[in-house]
């Protein structure tokens, strides 16, 4: 009995170190790397999974829009980049009167333009943090937060405020964002989830996900 217990233990040690041989040595995946966003919520082994505005921002950011575009193709044409992308942090500018909130968003998709895929771009829109802690946006439209999917209508090289310096701008604030709704793979312009906004002509309803890619493609072919 104890000559088996004294080879029983080294064949048992034996079997372990071959079961976990290799256990560990996979290196985590940095942005350069992998190409998935820093938030973590994409990954090749799973499905993502995104947000969608629940309710409107608590406060009305006093803004007058510079220009109304009645239609996609006025968006487009102004356009000088469309990506689709997920937001992955955001934040207000320090003084309010800036009424600026910044976001970071990981470009997915470039449907239209030279943005490269697979990198991070910071973007910015009117938003605003009050004293008393509340937020808000023009009309109350969604802000781009954190986790979100979003389509963009983008003008380049926006000057911005430090520490960020150089980013983009979304074509007529709002006007130029959509918003991902998995649930239904339809796209949301964000108009349609404030107080009274303009909306480009035939968006007031959703519209799918492949509709809306053959949308821009014909304005891209035409």
């Amino acid at each position: 009995m104890k000559r088996l217990r004294r080879w029983a233990i080294p064949v048992l040690l034996a079997f372990l170190m071959f079961s976990c041989a290799g256990c560990g040595d996979s290196a985590p995946v940095t942005e350069d790397e992998g190409g998935t966003p820093p938030s973590g919520s994409v990954s090749a082994e799973s499905t993502p999974v995104y947000s969608f505005p629940s309710e409107k921002e608590e406060q009305s950011a006093g803004y007058k829009l510079g220009r109304i575009y009645e239609t996609m193709e006025e968006l487009f044409e102004a356009a000088d980049s469309i990506i689709i992308g997920e937001v992955c942090y955001q934040e207000f500018y320090q003084y309010e009167e800036q009424r600026s909130s910044y976001a970071q968003v990981w470009v997915e998709e470039t449907l239209y333009g030279d943005q490269q895929p697979q990198k991070m771009l910071t973007v910015c829109e009117v938003g605003a943090k009050f004293g008393n802690g509340t937020e808000g946006s023009i009309l109350q439209i969604p802000l781009l937060r954190k986790g979100q999917r979003v389509l963009l209508f983008l003008f380049e090289n926006a000057r911005l405020v430090p520490p960020w310096n150089n980013g983009c701008a979304i074509v007529g604030e709002y006007q130029g964002k959509f918003f991902y709704n998995q649930a239904e793979n339809a796209w949301y312009h964000s108009g349609t989830l404030g107080t009274y906004a303009d909306v480009p002509e035939g968006m007031r309803d959703p519209i799918s996900d492949a509709d809306m890619r053959r949308l821009i493609d014909s304005m891209a072919n035409q």
